[in-house]
């Protein structure tokens, strides 16, 4: 199995949530094995509003 390290971002809604359910979304369909998890950091937006 191929290792990946995948990025996963969003800025609607409860973002931890979101995070936590694309994790368990993932996790679930045995598409990929999650090893480690990085620090979740919030971040002003970048760009035009």
């Amino acid at each position: 199995m191929a290792r990946v390290f995948l990025g996963i971002g969003t800025n609607e809604g409860d973002r931890l949530e979101n995070i936590s359910r694309a994790t368990q979304i993932l996790a679930a369909s045995g598409a990929a094995r999650l090893i480690q998890m990085a620090t979740i950091a919030e971040t002003p937006p970048l760009g035009p509003p």
